[in-house]
């Protein structure tokens, strides 16, 4: 497993980058990890090739955040 962390500042073109590197992308699978849920959907978006899960809000009134929700998928999976 590799993992690659992209830090730059804000507008330098890391989201488009890595858009660009999933939609060319056949053969591997990608966490996209974003604090941002709009940004999740940008993403989800723009690589309609690709399946997304994003984080579960509620489930069976259980509240998940954003980790927890990571968590349960890796767990998954999926």
């Amino acid at each position: 497993m590799q993992i690659n962390v992209i830090d730059s500042i804000m507008g330098s073109g890391k989201s488009q980058y890595a858009i660009q590197k999933m939609n060319n992308d056949e053969e591997n699978n990608y966490i996209y990890i974003t604090p941002y849920l709009d940004e999740i959907k940008r993403v989800k978006n723009s690589c309609d090739k690709k399946t997304f899960y994003e984080p579960k809000e509620d489930y069976k009134n259980n509240i998940y955040t954003k980790s927890n929700s990571l968590k349960e998928l890796l767990k998954e999976k999926t």
